[in-house]
């Protein structure tokens, strides 16, 4: 019949209404795609005093398309205008689609590209401005169809971080992925594994790169090759380059010179 209910101690929520292929709403009205918690709390009161919050939920629009990867699924994120995330769906088959969209200004990524084929990589998020993609404008109910990708085929880099100070693996070591011309476009912090690489970076495009280190446990950071780059202070190009194949691993160890003064 349209009317709901629920019991919530006192305090602050979000509270927000969704129906398929209808616009989800936040308690003050507007849409909740891309907005932060912080925007939309809503204060329940306390004492048996009811808090009442009506929503009208509009129809939206559609973006569909297709993906074309070797793999069985791929995920799709649909971004608004400022480029927060409004939307993430895996396709089924090659196909996707993202419904309740309220009017407005999208871009959209299947990493590790953007709609229109910008590189926007590697790993699950973009070294470039999710914006430059093409942009998408949905202006009323209607689907914006035809929005494509296709997934090149990537290649992965993993590897140990290891320091003089003992044979295990060292946590909390910032690996710094830098492309050929010395940019740095994707960074990834290692972890301590008995069985598994201490860190990895999937979806990297197959090309040269370059690598180095960072960390706040006192020891020496490095280039990889094992020239110093303490504080990221050198040439990260005059490291041992890196070349990553398409569907292929590229194994990249670090190993770190202990310092006097390390922290514990």
């Amino acid at each position: 019949d349209g009317y709901y209910a629920t019991e919530l101690a006192p305090g602050l929520f979000r509270i927000y209404a969704s129906l398929e292929g209808h616009v989800t709403l936040d308690a003050d009205g507007r849409p909740r795609a891309g907005r932060p918690d912080i925007e939309a709390l809503v204060q329940v009161a306390g004492g048996g005093v009811p808090t009442t919050i009506d929503f009208a939920l509009p129809r939206g629009g559609a973006i569909a398309g297709h993906v074309t990867t070797s793999a069985a699924s791929h995920t799709v994120t649909v971004f608004d205008a400022l480029g927060r995330t409004a939307a993430t769906v895996s396709s089924v088959s090659g196909e996707y689609r993202v419904d309740g969209l309220p009017p407005g200004r999208y871009f959209a990524a299947s990493y590790p590209v953007l709609y229109n084929g910008i590189a926007c990589g590697p790993g699950y998020r973009c070294s470039v401005p999710v914006t430059s993609g093409a942009p998408i404008t949905i202006a009323g109910t209607e689907t914006a169809s035809g929005v494509d990708f296709v997934i090149p085929a990537t290649g992965r880099i993993f590897g140990s971080v290891k320091s003089d100070f003992g044979s295990n693996d060292l946590a909390g070591v910032v690996v710094h992925l830098h492309d050929a011309s010395g940019r740095e476009i994707f960074s990834t912090t290692s972890a301590f594994s008995f069985d598994s690489p201490a860190y990895e970076i999937t979806l990297v495009a197959p090309g040269t790169y370059f690598a180095r280190t960072s960390n706040a446990g006192g020891y020496g950071d490095v280039l990889y090759g094992g020239a110093p780059c303490p504080a990221g202070a050198c040439d990260v190009t005059s490291g041992t380059p890196i070349v990553v194949s398409a569907d292929a691993s590229t194994q990249v160890d670090f190993f770190l010179p202990s310092s006097t003064c390390r922290t514990i």
